[in-house]
């Protein structure tokens, strides 16, 4: 059952980042995207990479954003059946920090039109019900998933937020049988890297 590196996945030094980028890039390289906006958590700025996208930086004050890494943290080690204790404090910065972005999406989306919304990572899982349904919405499941490690309410939460979005892309067979096997009903694209 363990991934095997070459065939499940190809290693990768980086995370979230080292993966949108260069996807964003080819991308518009490749005319798929005419125009793209990342929202993500790094300070209030509106900053144009070259190529052709822009980033918008969400910002949380310290004592929050120390809750909302504290609490996104939880989050990750309970899916990975890790003991871990969620704070009252820790959910409140992660449903902010949601919610801003959320706010920044529909305010971009206003001006744009946006044709579809694409959603990395367990970060920002919530979107799907914060946004709405004003376009497509894909999110991209970028973690290791191993059903049995995941307790009760982390498959509740799972459930709820990923039901929302049009599909969920995964990088492997075996973390599409993991979605299904917790209950999910919705669309799957099993697809990597990109």
């Amino acid at each position: 059952d363990d991934l095997e590196e070459g065939t499940d996945y190809m290693r990768n030094t980086g995370g979230v980042t080292r993966m949108i980028d260069p996807m964003l890039r080819m991308g518009i390289q490749n005319e798929c995207f005419s125009s793209v906006d990342w929202v993500t958590l790094s300070g209030n700025f509106d900053y144009v990479i070259e190529n052709g996208y822009v980033l918008h930086g969400i910002s949380l004050p310290k004592p929050t954003l120390k809750s909302y890494v504290s609490y996104k943290e939880t989050i990750w080690e309970r899916m990975h059946g890790k003991k871990a204790d969620y704070t009252r404090t820790g959910l409140q910065a992660y449903l902010k920090y949601n919610h801003m972005v959320a706010g920044k999406i529909l305010e971009l989306n206003r001006d744009r039109g946006f044709d579809l919304v694409y959603v990395h990572d367990f970060q920002q899982l919530p979107q799907g019900r914060f946004l709405g349904d004003f376009s497509p919405q894909l999110f991209r499941w970028h973690i290791p998933l191993c059903s049995q490690l995941c307790d009760d309410m982390i498959q509740d939460m799972l459930l709820s937020f990923l039901s929302r979005f049009t599909a969920v892309v995964v990088s492997t067979k075996r973390y599409e049988d993991e979605l299904r096997r917790i209950g999910f009903r919705g669309n799957i694209i099993q697809r990597y890297p990109y």
